[in-house]
This record gives C-alpha cells, sequence and structure tokens, in this order.
C-alpha cells in the first residue's frame, strides 16, 4: 500500500510546489529527495507545463504524467508544503497523512481582506518603483490611480470561469490609455514612467532571471519554455501600451516621446522606498507574517549590495554583488530555520531583476529605434545573468541544504 501511495505522494508534491513558485531544479531536487525515501529512485522531469514522475516500485518503474498551468507564487503554502514533505520524511507523517496535508493546504481559503491588500500592494509597489525612479509627487499620484486600473483588471479577469483571457494586455492597454488621457490636463506628467511604473507587477522580470537560472543548472527544456513565455508576456503588455497609447493620442492629440533616465524629483529618502516597496511584495506574494521582517531585510540587503558594487563594478556587474548576497543570505536562513530558502530568494530578486529593461526594449522596437531596444535587450541580459552568476556563486559558499 506505501508503494502504491507513493507516486500520488510525489505527483501531488510536484503539483503543489510549482502551483505556489518552485522552479524546475527545485521541484526535482524535492521529489528526489522524497523517492529516495521509500524506494531505491526516481527519474523526474519538470517543465512549466508539463510533469513526469517516474519511480521504481515493486520492482518495476511506475510513472506518472500530469499536465499543469503556470502558477503565480503563493510563499505561505510553499512554506506549508515543505513542512509537510519533511514530516513525511522525518517519519511524523505517513502518506496518506501527506496527501491529506496536501489537500487541506490546497483547499485553504484566501482572506476576505485579501482583494484590499493585493490592491494596496499594487499601488505601493508601483508609486514607490515610480519614486525610484526619478517621478515627482504628481506621477506618483497618477501611478497610483493606473495601477489600480491594472489591479481591478486582474481581479475581474481571474474570477471569470470562461476561456481565460490575457489581462496583462488589457491592463497594459488601460494603463496606457488613462496616462496619457491624464497627459492632456496635467501636461507635466511623464506617461512613459507612469505606464512603466503601474506595469512593473505584471513585467515578467522574475521569469527572465530564473529561466535563466533553470538553464543554468542544466533543465534546458524548463529554462527555455519559461523564456520564451515571458517574451511572449512583454510581448502582450508592450503591444498593449502601443495600442493603448495610439487610441488615446488620437482622442486627445497628446504627444509623448521616449525619455531616458532622469533625476529623482521627490524628496523621499531612498531607504524609505525600499522598504515599502519590500513589505509590499511580501503581501503580493503572499508571504506567511512570520517571514515579513526577513524578506524585507533580504531585499534591504540585496539592493544594498547592488549600490556597493556600483562603486567597483559597472552598473549592469554589479548585480552580481546583489545575487551574491541574496543567495548566502536565503541559505543560511535555509538551513538555521529549516523553511525553504525560495522564501526570501524571490521577494529579495524584484528589486534587482531587470523586467523594466525588457519591456523598454520592446516599446523601442515599435518606436523603430533598432540600436535602442537592442542596447536595452543586451543590458536586461546582462544583468540578469549577473544575478544568476552571483547567486551561483552564493550556493558554493553557502551550501543548500535544502531542496526549496
Amino acid at each position: 500500500m506505501v508503494q502504491r501511495r507513493l507516486l500520488d505522494f510525489i505527483s501531488q508534491t510536484g503539483r503543489a510546489l510549482h502551483a505556489y513558485g518552485a522552479s524546475a531544479q527545485h521541484i526535482e531536487a524535492a521529489l528526489r529527495g522524497i523517492a529516495l525515501r521509500f524506494t531505491k529512485g526516481g527519474e523526474f522531469f519538470i517543465t512549466p507545463t508539463f510533469h513526469m514522475s517516474s519511480v521504481h516500485i515493486d520492482g518495476d518503474w511506475q510513472t506518472r504524467v500530469r499536465r499543469v498551468q503556470p502558477g503565480g507564487i503563493h510563499l505561505a503554502k510553499l512554506g506549508a508544503v515543505d513542512q509537510v514533505g519533511d514530516k513525511v520524511l522525518a517519519g511524523e507523517f505517513d502518506l496518506e497523512q501527506g496527501i491529506a496535508a496536501l489537500d487541506r493546504i490546497e483547499l485553504q481559503q484566501a482572506s476576505r481582506l485579501e482583494p484590499v491588500a493585493m490592491a494596496l500592494a499594487y499601488v505601493l509597489v508601483s508609486s514607490s518603483f515610480c519614486a525610484l525612479l526619478g517621478g515627482g509627487w504628481l506621477d506618483c499620484l497618477a501611478t497610483s490611480m493606473t495601477s489600480l486600473v491594472a489591479w481591478l483588471v486582474s481581479f475581474f479577469i481571474e474570477r471569470l470561469e470562461t476561456q481565460p483571457l490575457p489581462f496583462d494586455f488589457i491592463s497594459a492597454l488601460l494603463v496606457a490609455f488613462c496616462a496619457i488621457s491624464l497627459r492632456s490636463w496635467l501636461p507635466n506628467l511623464q506617461p512613459e514612467l507612469i505606464i512603466l511604473s503601474s506595469l512593473i507587477v505584471l513585467v515578467p522580470g522574475l521569469s527572465v532571471t530564473v529561466a535563466l537560472f533553470e538553464i543554468s543548472t542544466k533543465n534546458l527544456i524548463a529554462g527555455t519554455a519559461r523564456l520564451t513565455g515571458a517574451f511572449a508576456e512583454l510581448m502582450r503588455i508592450t503591444f498593449g501600451v502601443v495600442f493603448g497609447s495610439l487610441m488615446a493620442k488620437s482622442l486627445f492629440s497628446v504627444g509623448w516621446t521616449q525619455s531616458g533616465l532622469i533625476e529623482r524629483s521627490i524628496v523621499v529618502p531612498e531607504v524609505m522606498l525600499l522598504l515599502i516597496l519590500a513589505t509590499a511584495n511580501t503581501i503580493l506574494f503572499r508571504a506567511a507574517k512570520r517571514d515579513v521582517v526577513w524578506i524585507v531585510l533580504a531585499s534591504t540587503l540585496a539592493y544594498s549590495a547592488v549600490r556597493l558594487g556600483t562603486l567597483f563594478l559597472s552598473n549592469e556587474m554589479s548585480f552580481f554583488m546583489g545575487g551574491l548576497a541574496l543567495s548566502i543570505l536565503g541559505n543560511s536562513f535555509a538551513r538555521k530555520f529549516k523553511r525553504p530558502a525560495l522564501t526570501i530568494l524571490l521577494p529579495g530578486l524584484i528589486p534587482m531583476v531587470p523586467g523594466s529593461f525588457g519591456y523598454r526594449s520592446l516599446s523601442l522596437v515599435f518606436n523603430q529605434d533598432v540600436i535602442g531596444a537592442m542596447t536595452a535587450t543586451f543590458t536586461m541580459l546582462v544583468i540578469a545573468i549577473s544575478l544568476v552568476a552571483g547567486m551561483t556563486v552564493g550556493n558554493v559558499i553557502v551550501r543548500p541544504r535544502r531542496s526549496i
């Protein structure tokens, strides 16, 4: 009976880890550890849309294949699944109890206040990012309004029971339309900055970084698939921005030119903006309350390491220092508290991921600035590679002792 239920538990664990934000190499490592606890071993193949588990049971190999949908990130449930795995491996739970515990985690209902918290997180992340990029008070206020539009679109579309719609495209279209329309009444607004800041939650910079990390760990198919998916998301967002901008310009006859980096015009300490951004990310990633302080610390440490790295490295290569510091802290956290390193790794990456450069590169393509687009694309790749290299070296300095 134990042998027969092993494949059920492994398959359900893999699906749960995938749904709550773990990457291919972490899922495979976790499932391999479970298989070795009960049998001679197993072989696993994970991609963003496909799981295959093959386990040696009763002298033969048995295989389970599952089609999965790319999920979001739910750090609290990810930690709960990790705890269930620990209890099964330690013998505190048998396989039946483990499967029942995974079912309970999946059925946990969100708080009634979660939509309000998520809306607030959208606004805080977007307005803080706008201020970090140099926006003024009026730009930040406009960003708060347009980011709320982006959240409302995702909120209602996710609750539709029909065929899933590309909410990122619709959000980008409406955000761009609103930002350009506001420019017709408030000429001092910077619509490009407002649009980028409002959509920063949707821009798949984290997916690009995770994809390159998967490729660096020999998970070539998973990494390539994730990278392709991220590019498709960028295309939808960029096309939505272009389409919404053209609609607004045709209605209001508003001009808008691409702008480069600008000086910060809002007098708020950078560290305060970073703390707001990190705290809001704990809401977006649905982290457990006990991990909030650690996530804020990780985000602050990683960002500070990047700023320190600019003193003796190029701007792009300085992200190596951020990835290094974040990896060391994440592995130390996992070893000390026996919780997933991903709990602080994923939110800690957010202030550093190069998603804004990916958006800029495609928007420049639509504006027929090929040289600028190539420069932005190269910058995005260099930043992502620097982050991955730093995290890889960090794993060597402080060896990860846990699968996730």
